[in-house]
């Protein structure tokens, strides 16, 4: 009887911890969300409450301080009035009874005019008086104008007149009824509002807040009346009571939000045509650049009068006001207008004035409170630091002049209130009056938060302050909802219905560089926390992704490591029929996936480079295109994010009110809502959305029950014309005649949409053919499973423009952000619209001296230069590592961007400096460009000398030639371009003139450096700096770059310890010149001029300012230490790089990412004959070493080369040699097991002199092109074939291919002789030259070069129609794997030909990794050039597979298995694919099309690179030797020194520094912003309480907040559970099934 074993735990190997599930769990715990810390909100809320007391107290000064200052003119005025000293010695102010009035006069009159003239200055400083800024119409030109008057006339008699006839608590209470005109305009406004339609958006009227307003009304006049009379009654003018009722009125009129907003209105209101916009980026391509429909784009156009209207106002206040102070003072007889206006009467204006202080106190409190209100709204503590201020400003005032102790500290004892009888009318009307102002505060102010970042434009209709009612001020002229409801409509659904395309381009980027890239976009799939509902999708542009249908090792590579990290826990593997797609496009493959907690759309684009153009600038073409004129059409419209709100949404049923309505109700009818829309009844339902105003449908998205299968499987769409305005409660009433059914037939037939989901969590998109233009929607449920149950989201766009609310955050491919990084660049565009692009903080990552060099570098970069263009005028380059476009700013740009390449200076632009060329084009339209260091990304940068020098060689050039056509183009941008003034454009001059000069700079400084430190004369150190530079510069012209980077090398190392010596030496010398004051030999004698020379003073400016904006930047610190490499490799950098660039200007190679050319892995004794050619070449011809670095290094896929190379010149399929499309900064990472394989270098040893020949391999496209042969294969190809070949296999030969799964199947089936491959009128004249050659058929065809075609004897006129057919064919993929045997090894390979060969030498498959090309051609006789690569190529690939190779084969066989390529064209016409599949074919055509390099102008380009080359570098040195010669010869004439210094260095010492000075101060300017946006961004306590109490509720809203991809089919799969998303911890073992391990057994 057997025993029954009892279920023990299995143990746990160690072994066994290495497994990709292991793996996954532990990512899982890395990357749990952890709650965000405290700490930021506490400190914030301290923040505020600083704030609030700060504000609260300026408020309270400034009027205490009027009050003040005009108490002292009655008493200088009026005789009657005596001072009584206060009752205890703590006070402040001081008698003014034995001052004369016209001082005093003079002192209000500046009260008055200080903050005209601030904003005068604010408004010519901004708008330079240019046209780029619209003027105001003359209608509000006219406005404004009487509004000033009136204002200036009304505060003149109020400050002059009324003020100085009562006390002082009466005189606050006078000013707070200012507010007592707008409650009663906002009573009216009440009424209206019962009688006009009611506006989205808009609170609807309310009995309750009619009668609330009626209250505070009468309360209000009461108030301001009793105090008028009592006023008038105790003051020293009864007869002029009239005057404060006619200065409240004149002054609440005149700052009332409708005047206000009157003045903003500009001549050019209207700009935009609703039609005038839609158009696609292919007919852009037929606009010229000055036919740019109409000028829709113009910048100037988007904004408002505010800040002319302003300057013309404050110009007319400043003129006026003076003549009406004057004009009281004569009429009331006040002063003496003569004394007012002398020089006595401003002379008397000082310190020991009595009223100097309030003079002082009620400047500086106005504007501190002015300026840090618009603070406290920008970082989003708008209750706590602006309305409670408001609402407490009169309480600190009215308690100050009611306490008299208080009182007399700040006012004369005699205007503070003592008799009780005055507080028997005084305190009820103060609290009258605070009723009516809280309630005016509250419902005005305090109703309309501020977002994040607003401008001050945003908050108030005018610039500018007021200093007598700056309370008041600041409550009537912000912008509310009711004031500008337009504005808070749409800034809210900017933020929540915000479109973010995450676009990246990919090429041959290492396995961990992908693998940041894509836990940065898991992290924005999984982000729960956007507080605006932002829908984000992620497109990946793989260049050379695939190749006829199947994706290259690289992609294999990517779509491992993507089920690595976005495969969700539980889940076996994201390649499956259900969570992926793929489809055969018209540029190669798409893979599509919704990913992450949010739903995220998840595309990678696998370009194939013999359908479309390859290099990056074209992927991101393509990426632009396809957002701007396809996925931008079809935006959410708000459902899901809460942009429509649930009073827009209405249904016949169920009713509001009855018992179902809360969990069926149409609010529930959001897409991937946890709950849904149930129509009730049998008879016709509908369900009706407004969308606030009138928009372009385009589609519908529709989901059914998420809890039962329930769903509408037919429905109708009716709509309402776009011209019709109606709420939903009236929509009902207008009929069915007033609703139009949608219908697409020919006849007008109605369309019935017909769809078929699986299941109620099935998502179905629905594309109109023609899009509708509505604004109210109504679905009808036609058919159902079930019960009518649905849940939608509609798509759709802005009339008059597509790309409304639309952005771009494009990445390179290994960039490492945050959600919060992306979420910051994106307030900055929601913040101004006329920012068409920001760009973050990069931070290189890398280790070594390189790196160390380039942290400095970025570093100072970012902090003064970028810094420094965001202030001063705009940024210049965007890159494309880490931005925010703006789509319509993308739309301005796109055009020119996409055309081709016809003269060598366009190549430098467009071609080496995209990015920088793409941004130069948005700021030639008028487009913004910010930076924003609260965002901080994170990318690889390069690591060895020869990338850096490879990376920099692309970008200095690129950035020169950028910043020339700036600087040649200043007037257009001047013109078009607000943000760029003149000095602008000097200010980028003088950095393009200290480029130029910086080798002849860096040249002085060493030659000083050696003169200081060793003695050395400065004219011998020159003259070895000459001569090194001028030879390492023909090294350039005449060696291959390999030779001139290992002299780089080299002479960097030199540079380096001769920095570091002149570093220690210059130390010295200043230690010494502070301890010996500066003398200087004249014929006067001896005169001390200066304490220490001005070279050191500039030293220590430099080195002050370096460290201090380090310290202003704490968590970057550390690059500082960086900063003394950096200094010591200041010559490699500025000398030796600026040489080695413009030497190789011709060169049009990438550089990096590029496969690993034979330079890296030769010999010394190789590298020493290349130097000495090298040296030959510079005294005599060309050599064989220059001629193939020659300048027609081109891409394989861009252009043929027309130079003659050896057959064996193309690489293996493996390592393709093509310029690299992966964006900057980026790292050439050295090839190791765990990433596709680039082929190792291989090198032969040189064979011995006498043979006159050089032996040596690159796999990556080095065979001798003349081999010579050994006596073995002469022998070979006298005699006979020695062997015969087999008809038969051998058994063993047949055992391995039948149990061998690593040899692909088109090498079986898809082989195609090159008899049958070659077309008819080609294949008599070439079939035999492939066949001799070894090209066989398409397995060795594959991959061929224009150079092989060359060599094997094809014409030129046929290479390439021949070259077309080679890019159709599959490459020819050789798997990382050890056989057995050597016979197995072959049969893989295709060469089992020469089986009895390597059987005959007894070769093994350990003897196949040390055999090399020499021994292949001469001992085993294999000598034809296509066998002989692709044996090079196999034995490079003899290695047991890392880790990375078998995942890389787990996933090829599960893409193989479960995910089936589906044709776009094959769909039906109303497919959503198909209509994709147009767009691909149109954009195709227009601009992305392969043309193989027959109809481009290469000959000529290379022709004009030389030409351009050349005069560059005639240029640079030019330049550079009257800079050195002026310098020297002024520096030898002791009789011109000026301070120890000669002229032209002493200007260029203060030139230079003043540039450093103004860098730096903009980098403060800069900081200051950064912690604006650092402070905004931290959430509130109050906001986290919120939401801490509903957990539940949070999680659904964030369900809600998921959204369809855009690329979803029509019918799509069953989502994942939202649980699977979350980033828990992983659970015991068993819980996650291991991700591979069941893959390996399909």
């Amino acid at each position: 009887m057997a025993t029954r074993r009892r279920a023990s735990k299995a143990i746990e190997l160690t072994l066994e911890k290495r497994g990709e599930d292991y793996k996954k769990k532990v990512e899982a715990a890395k990357t749990k969300e952890k709650a965000p810390p405290r700490w930021p909100g506490a400190c914030k809320l301290l923040l505020s409450i600083v704030l609030f007391l700060v504000i609260l107290s300026c408020l309270g000064f400034g009027k205490v301080s009027v009050i003040s200052i005009t108490q002292c003119l009655a008493q200088a005025r009026f005789e009657n009035r005596t001072y009584t000293r206060p009752s205890h010695n703590i006070t402040i102010v001081q008698s003014c009874e034995d001052e004369e009035p016209e001082p005093i006069i003079n002192m209000i009159l500046l009260i008055l005019m200080v903050p005209y003239g601030i904003t005068l200055l604010r408004c010519v400083w901004v708008t330079g008086c240019r046209g780029v800024y619209p003027w105001p119409t003359w209608t509000a030109v006219g406005v404004g104008l009487l509004a000033s008057t009136a204002e200036v006339f009304a505060l003149g008699l109020f400050t002059i007149e009324a003020l100085t006839t009562v006390k002082s608590a009466l005189g606050i209470l006078l000013m707070n009824s200012i507010y007592s005109m707008q409650i009663f305009f906002q009573l009216v406004y009440e009424c209206y509002k019962f009688v006009r339609p009611h506006k989205t958006g808009e609170r609807p009227p309310s009995w309750k807040k009619l009668l609330t307003f009626l209250l505070a009304d009468c309360l209000g006049i009461a108030a301001f009346v009793t105090i008028v009379y009592f006023s008038s009654m105790e003051g020293n003018d009864p007869e002029g009571w009239w005057k404060v009722p006619l200065c409240v009125i004149l002054i609440s009129t005149a700052w009332s939000p409708v005047i206000q907003k009157l003045q903003t209105s500009t001549r050019n209101s209207d700009w935009k045509d609703a039609e005038s916009s839609q158009t696609t980026t292919e007919e852009r391509h037929k606009l010229g650049p000055n036919e740019d429909e109409d000028d829709v784009m113009d910048i100037s156009k988007r904004k408002d009068g505010r800040l002319t209207s302003s300057l013309i106002t404050s110009f007319w206040k400043l003129l006026l006001t003076p003549a009406v102070v004057t004009l009281y003072v004569w009429h009331y007889q006040i002063g003496d207008v003569s004394t007012m206006w002398s020089l006595s009467g401003w002379n008397t204006i000082a310190v020991f004035h009595p009223a100097f202080d309030e003079l002082l106190v009620n400047i500086f409190c106005s504007v501190g409170a002015y300026v840090l209100s618009v603070f406290a709204c920008s970082i989003c503590v708008y209750y706590i630091g602006f309305t409670a201020p408001l609402l407490c400003g009169s309480i600190d005032a009215i308690l100050l002049v009611y306490i008299i102790p208080a009182c007399e500290v700040f006012i004369p004892r005699e205007a503070c209130e003592a008799e009780e009888s005055r507080y028997v009318w005084g305190i009820p009307a103060a609290v009258g009056l605070y009723i009516a102002q809280t309630i005016a505060v509250w419902s005005l102010v305090a109703q309309s938060p501020s977002g994040i970042l607003e401008k001050e434009s945003q908050i108030f209709w005018l610039p500018g302050y007021n200093s007598i009612f700056l309370e008041q001020w600041l409550m009537l002229s912000r912008k509310t909802k009711h004031s500008n409801r337009k504005q808070f409509v749409r800034r809210a659904k900017t933020i929540r219905n915000a479109c973010v395309y995450v676009c990246s381009t990919m090429y041959h980027e290492s396995e961990e560089e992908m693998e940041q890239l894509l836990i940065s976009l898991r992290g924005i799939a999984n982000d729960l926390e956007d507080e605006a509902n932002r829908h984000f999708e992620s497109h990946i542009f793989f260049d050379g992704g695939c190749k006829q249908g199947q994706p290259s090792r690289w992609a294999l590579q990517l779509m491992a490591l993507i089920d690595k990290t976005m495969c969700p826990p539980g889940e076996v593997t994201i390649f499956n029929g259900q969570s992926c797609e793929k489809w055969d496009t018209p540029y190669g493959l798409q893979f599509c996936w919704t990913v992450g907690a949010r739903k995220m759309s998840f595309n990678v684009h696998l370009k194939d480079n013999s359908k479309v153009r390859a290099k990056k600038r074209w992927s991101q073409v393509m990426y632009m295109s396809y957002v701007l004129d396809y996925l931008a059409r079809y935006n959410p419209l708000g459902m899901s994010s809460g942009a429509i709100l649930d009073d827009d949404i209405d249904a016949s049923s169920p009713r509001k009110g009855s018992a179902t309505f809360g969990r069926s109700g149409p609010h529930r009818a959001r897409l991937n809502g946890s709950s849904c829309w149930t129509a009730e009844g049998d008879g016709l339902q509908y369900i009706e959305v407004d969308l606030s105003e009138p928009v372009a449908v385009t589609g519908l998205v529709v989901q059914g029950h998420p809890h039962a299968n329930e769903w509408v499987k037919s429905f109708e769409i009716r709509y309402l014309d776009k011209s019709t305005s109606a709420r939903n409660g009236e929509t009902a009433g207008l009929g069915d005649r007033a609703w139009r059914r949608y219908g697409e037939g020919p006849d007008g037939d109605v369309k019935t949409f017909n769809i078929t989901p699986t299941s109620g969590d099935d998502a179905v998109r629905v594309l109109l053919e023609e899009p509708i233009e509505t604004r109210h929607l109504r679905i009808y449920p036609i058919e159902s499973q079930g019960s009518r149950s649905m849940r939608f989201e509609i798509l759709g766009h802005h009339i008059a423009d597509n790309l409304e609310n639309t952005y771009l955050l494009v990445t390179d491919a290994d960039v490492k952000f945050t959600p919060e990084a992306a979420k910051a660049l994106l307030d900055i565009t929601a913040r101004d619209p006329a920012v068409g692009a920001v760009c973050a903080r990069t931070h290189p990552m890398g280790s070594g001296a390189v790196a160390w060099y380039q942290i400095f570098d970025y570093a100072i970069g970012h902090w003064l230069n970028k810094a420094a263009n965001n202030v001063l005028g705009t940024v210049l380059c965007c890159p494309g590592c880490f931005s925010v476009y703006r789509a319509k700013a993308v739309r301005d740009g796109l055009a020119e961007y996409s055309t081709h390449v016809t003269k060598a200076n366009e190549f430098l632009i467009k071609d080496m400096g995209e990015d920088r060329w793409f941004c130069t084009l948005l700021v030639e339209s008028g487009w913004k460009l910010e930076y924003s260091a609260v965002s901080e990304d994170s990318t690889f940068c390069p690591e060895t000398f020869d990338e850096f020098f490879k990376q920099r060689r692309r970008w200095l050039p690129s950035t020169v030639a950028n910043l020339v056509l700036v600087v040649q183009k200043w007037k257009t941008l001047v013109t078009k371009n607000s943000n760029i003034s003149r000095l602008f454009i000097l200010y980028q001059l003088l950095l393009l003139f200290a480029t130029l000069i910086g080798p002849g700079t860096c040249m002085l400084l060493i030659a000083g450096g050696m003169s200081i430190a060793y003695g050395v004369d400065p004219v011998i150190s020159m003259v070895l700096l000459i001569i090194t530079s001028v030879g390492f510069a023909l090294l350039c012209l005449k060696t291959h770059q390999n030779v001139q980077l290992q002299i780089a090398k080299i002479l960097t190392f030199a540079f380096a310890v001769v920095m570091a010596a002149v570093t220690v030496g210059t130390a010295t010398d200043i230690v010494m010149g502070l301890s010996n004051p500066m003398v200087s030999n004249t014929t006067a004698g001896d005169v001390v001029l200066l304490p220490i020379p001005i070279s050191t003073l500039y030293f220590f400016l430099i080195i002050a300012i370096f460290i201090v904006t380090a310290l202003l930047h704490p968590t970057e610190i550390f690059c500082l230490f960086h900063g003394v490499w950096y200094l010591f490799c200041l010559p490699s950098g500025y000398l030796l790089l600026t040489i080695y660039s413009i030497c190789n200007l011709n060169d049009r190679s990438w550089g990096t990412r590029e496969g690993k050319t034979s330079g890296g892995s030769r010999s010394w004794r190789e590298m020493w004959w290349s130097f000495v050619d090298g040296l030959r070449g510079c005294c005599g011809g060309r050599t064989d070493t220059a001629e193939a670095a020659d300048i027609d290094q081109l891409p394989a896929q861009d252009e043929p080369s027309s130079e003659p190379t050896s057959p064996t010149d193309s690489e293996p399929p493996e390592a393709e040699q093509e310029e690299t499309i992966a964006e900057e900064p980026e790292s050439e990472t050295e090839e190791s097991s765990q990433s596709p394989p680039a082929l190792p270098p291989k090198t032969l040893p040189p064979l011995p002199p006498k043979r006159r020949r050089k032996v040596t391999f690159d796999p990556m496209g080095s065979l001798p092109s003349e081999p010579g042969l050994g006596p073995s294969v002469r022998r070979i190809q006298t005699q006979k074939r020695w062997f015969r070949r087999r008809n038969k296999e051998s058994l063993a030969r047949r055992a391995s291919r039948k149990h061998s799964n690593w040899r692909m199947s088109y090498q079986d089936t898809d082989r195609v002789g090159v008899e049958m491959w070659l077309p008819d009128k080609m294949r008599e004249k070439y079939a035999q030259k492939f066949l001799d050659h070894g090209y066989d058929d398409t397995a060795f065809i594959a991959g061929m070069k224009e150079s092989d075609l060359e060599f094997i004897g094809v014409d030129k006129m046929h290479r390439p129609e021949i070259l077309r057919q080679i890019d159709k064919l599959s490459e020819y993929a050789i798997d990382v794997k050890v056989p057995d045997t050597v016979e197995e090894w072959l049969d893989q390979i295709g060469l089992e030909q020469y089986n009895d060969k390597f059987v005959y030498d007894a070769y093994d498959v350990a003897s196949l990794v040390n055999l090399e090309e020499q021994q292949i051609r001469e001992n085993l006789g294999i000598v034809k050039t296509a066998h002989v690569k692709r044996m090079l190529v196999a034995i490079s690939h003899l290695r047991h597979p890392s880790e990375t190779d078998e995942m890389i084969d787990r996933v090829k066989k599960v893409i193989s298995d479960n995910v089936t390529s589906r044709r776009m064209q094959d769909l039906d016409d109303d497919h959503v694919k198909y209509r994709e599949y147009k767009f691909w074919n149109r954009v195709r055509d227009a601009a992305l099309k392969q043309d193989y390099g027959v109809f481009n102008n290469n000959v000529g380009l290379k022709e004009q690179l030389e030409e351009l080359r050349n005069s560059w570098l005639i240029v640079l040195f030019v330049s550079n030797a009257l800079w050195l010669t002026l310098i020297l010869t002024l520096a030898s004439q002791a009789n011109l020194q000026v301070l120890d210094t000669n002229p032209l260095g002493l200007v260029f010492l203060v030139v230079f520094g003043f540039i450093l000075i103004i860098q730096f101060l903009a980098m403060l300017v800069h900081r200051a912003w950064t912690v604006v946006h650092m402070l905004a961004r931290i959430r509130n306590l109050w906001e986290k309480l919120d939401t801490e109490d509903n957990v539940g509720q949070k999680g659904q809203q964030s369900r809600q907040s998921a959204r369809i991809p855009d690329a979803m089919p029509e019918t799509s799969r069953r989502g994942f559970d939202d649980a699977v998303y979350q980033n828990e911890a992983f659970e015991e073992d068993g819980e996650n099934p291991p991700v591979y391990e069941s893959v390996s057994s399909f």
